[in-house]
């Protein structure tokens, strides 16, 4: 029937291809594939076993632990470090500054709450930047605090430093402190750091990390330490360069000139006297070497100018005589180390106590 016909049709190429199956795995090269593929799966379990046998997966599997648990470690240990930087970025340098700065008072100084002057004491401010404020270091550790502590029985001191502040700047926190206060100094000790002429230049913008070390940042204490310091250098090299040109143009150095001779003659227009304290560049022998000419010709100018009781004293000669890891908190941070914070200190207090100062860094106005 066409039934069966259709039957016997459909089973033929089976039957077909089983016989040729069973002729191809009788030929040399199926038998050559079926020893190849034997002899390899017998090498790989013999490996196996010898590997176990050894001991040399137990051994790689510990050294790779070990070397791994180091690694957390070291970054767990890293991530509780605490320590200041010149630009203020990175976790660490939040701690520094979360734990150590204080006390603040309601005018948002690093000083303690203001109190009124008694009658028969004298006024003193200290006027600045993140110099007088004391980043990198203790309050206890400061110039500031160092005289307040050793004149306070002449002088009330009040610090007026602001992390960041040029002289415009300056100018506007000594007459925003002294109208809110309503405490007119006796005394200011105006802090200049060299680059307070930055109000005429354009900072520079950090050179970006490489991308691997971005992205390792995000998870690691380590590499968020890298990145901190690549910024700190990238950002430092370039902005000292733009400092620099703006001291070599006239015509920017006579805005600034002016800025600061402005400063001085309102204060001395409030009755007081003026201690211009000058800071050169910390971050090496030879930045503070080469940023001393430019001080030199900022110093020129107070001197032809200031009044009698008026005083100049210029860091650049104490900051020349120490060694680098004495002058600065750190290799991160260019800012005065606790050793010269008690230097200056010690000028300050023999001009407040009328001491006899005979040193290089001390120019009295008579």
């Amino acid at each position: 029937s066409n039934t069966a016909s259709s039957c016997l049709i459909s089973k033929r190429p089976l039957l077909h291809s089983h016989k040729a199956g069973a002729r191809f795995r009788n030929t040399w090269l199926a038998r050559a594939m079926r020893s190849g593929r034997l002899a390899l799966r017998g090498n790989i379990l013999k490996f196996i076993k010898k590997l176990a046998g050894s001991k040399l997966l137990v051994h790689t599997a510990l050294v790779f632990l070990s070397v791994s648990l180091t690694l957390v470690g070291i970054d767990l240990f890293v991530g509780f470090f605490e320590f200041s930087n010149g630009t203020g970025s990175g976790a660490a340098s939040k701690r520094w500054f979360e734990r150590n700065w204080k006390p603040v008072n309601e005018f948002g100084f690093r000083d303690f709450q203001v109190q009124n002057v008694p009658k028969d004491k004298r006024s003193l401010f200290f006027l600045g930047d993140s110099f007088t404020a004391g980043y990198g270091v203790t309050f206890h550790e400061t110039y500031y605090y160092i005289t307040r502590d050793a004149i306070k029985d002449d002088m009330c001191s009040f610090n007026l430093g602001k992390n960041g502040a040029s002289t415009i700047r300056e100018k506007k926190v000594y007459t925003t402190f002294k109208n809110k206060s309503g405490i007119t100094p006796d005394y200011v000790v105006h802090q200049y750091f060299i680059n307070d002429i930055e109000d005429y230049i354009k900072r520079p913008r950090p050179e970006p990390l490489p991308p691997f070390v971005r992205f390792l940042s995000r998870y690691s204490n380590v590499f968020e330490v890298i990145g901190t310091m690549w910024i700190t250098k990238s950002f430092g090299d370039r902005y000292f360069e733009r400092i620099k040109s703006a001291y070599a143009d006239n015509s920017t150095f006579t805005k600034h000139i002016d800025d600061i001779n402005s400063i001085h003659n309102m204060i001395r227009s409030d009755g007081a006297n003026v201690c211009f304290l000058l800071f050169p560049f910390l971050n090496s022998k030879e930045s503070t070497a080469e940023s001393s000419t430019y001080l030199h010709k900022v110093a020129e100018n107070f001197l032809k100018n200031c009044k009698q009781g008026d005083v100049l004293i210029d860091v650049s000669h104490h900051a020349m005589e120490l060694e680098q890891k004495d002058k600065v908190v750190s290799l991160l941070d260019a800012h005065p180390s606790p050793t010269l914070h008690k230097i200056v200190a010690e000028d300050l207090i023999g001009i407040f106590s009328n001491a006899s100062i005979k040193n290089a860094s001390v120019s009295r106005c008579f």
